[in-house]
Parts: C-alpha cells; structure tokens; sequence
C-alpha cells in the first residue's frame, strides 16, 4: 500500500511532536494499514500493551492522525476488530 500524499503532508507537519515509538506505529500503519492494534504489533514484533497506548494518542492529537476505519481480521485467532 503506498501513502498518499495528503497522509505524507499531514506527518511532515506533525513529526516534530511525536515521540518515536508514535511515529514508528504511525509509519508503521500508513505503510501496511488498515491493521488491528494485534496486526501492528505482530509486524512490528513489539507486545500489544505497547501499541494500544500509541494509537490512544494519535487519536487524542487534534485533528487525529489516525482513526478508525472499520472492522478487520485479528491475526491469528481471525476475530473481528477495529482497524486503524
């Protein structure tokens, strides 16, 4: 999936406020996305409880970096979930 240039601008003009674990979720996602919170942490071979707080706040950042964007498939166990 390539990133589109809107989503490209929109992170050149918030890098600077974002922690590095963000922008690695945030790249992460715009690159490989729509994912589970399961799904980024699995790609990124970091644990759940590390991802979930970083798309807390790129939601919380106003206007949000990221959102919801329907369901999707939990690698794995293949349950429906949020996809970001």
């Amino acid at each position: 999936m390539t990133i589109h240039q809107n989503s490209r601008e929109a992170y050149e003009f918030i890098k600077g406020t974002l922690s590095n674990k963000q922008a690695s979720v945030f790249e992460y996602l715009a690159t490989f996305g729509p994912l589970s919170i399961k799904g980024i942490a699995l790609g990124m071979g970091i644990p759940d409880n590390e991802v979930s707080p970083r798309i807390g706040e790129l939601k919380a950042i106003v206007p949000p970096v990221i959102l919801c964007v329907g369901a999707t498939k939990n690698p794995g166990n293949n349950r429906t979930c949020r996809g970001y």
